[in-house]
């Protein structure tokens, strides 16, 4: 996960290093507003032009309902803005970041319960879901045990994303998601001092696929897709032989439908 801290990224060094995803921070907001992280624009642009597909956080500072209601209206506003950069994303996970002193210091002097918080956090995730975003609820082991309950959040079906670390097991498991303490995680932080590509970073392990599949258009076919990857030397190809129908009509290549591909370094 990238932000102004990390300063201005070698997106492509990154790649190379096998990176496959990245969470892109949006900003910060408070109850004064939104606050843009400087290099959102510069990052979302980079991960798009070298293949990384990635999410973003928005950290938080408030905890009133109508507070999160904004919050997650200013997120929206800020990636539509992005136009075409976070259109062409298979999809984009929108993560809530809640681990202040903000919110702990509400609850511990009764300005509001602890319910009242899981609440606020909901009225975040909702919106950015009508939105159409997969909305994720971020924090570390502590304050999920203390202050959020994810058994609650991910009936509501809401994707949760755990920092707890330093543990670099993850790496070895063949197993979709993995447990800690009873919880699933779909995004676990495993590490805050990794480096990638000569850089240090908060490093992630995602066990989830966001995409919808429901909205896809069942009528639609392709032919002449096929594995164009070579193993022995890693050789870029480009497809060209490619036929899209949508039933029994044959669509026209750049006026119905495009076509995308990165660098053809993944088999499949």
């Amino acid at each position: 996960d990238v932000s102004t801290w990390n300063r201005s990224l070698n997106m492509k060094n990154i790649k190379n290093a096998d990176v496959e995803f990245a969470i892109i921070r949006i900003g910060y907001y408070t109850k004064s507003g939104g606050y843009l992280d400087v290099r959102f624009k510069e990052n979302v642009k980079k991960c798009a032009e070298n293949g990384i597909e990635f999410g973003v956080y928005v950290y938080s500072y408030v905890y009133k309902k109508s507070d999160n209601l904004k919050c997650a209206k200013w997120v929206h506003k800020q990636l539509k803005a992005m136009g075409n950069y976070c259109k062409n994303v298979k999809a984009i996970p929108v993560a809530y970041d809640i681990e202040d002193k903000t919110q702990t210091k509400a609850v511990s002097k009764h300005k509001i319960s602890r319910n009242y918080l899981y609440k606020s956090v909901c009225k975040f995730c909702d919106k950015i879901k009508s939105y159409g975003y997969p909305p994720v609820v971020y924090s570390f082991q502590g304050f999920f045990q203390s202050y959020l309950n994810i058994t609650k959040l991910q009936k509501k079906g809401y994707k949760i994303w755990y920092a707890q670390w330093p543990y670099f097991n993850h790496l070895d498991t063949t197993v979709a998601k993995v447990m800690y303490n009873g919880t699933i995680a779909d995004i676990w932080q495993f590490s805050d001092a990794l480096t990638i590509g000569g850089k240090v970073f908060d490093t992630n392990v995602c066990y989830t696929d966001f995409y919808d599949y429901s909205k896809e258009n069942k009528d639609i076919k392709v032919e002449g897709l096929k594995e164009l990857y070579n193993p022995e030397n890693k050789a870029s190809v480009k497809p060209s032989s490619i036929k899209v129908y949508n039933g029994s009509k044959l669509l026209k290549k750049d006026t119905d439908y495009k076509f995308i591909y990165f660098k053809n370094n993944r088999a499949g």
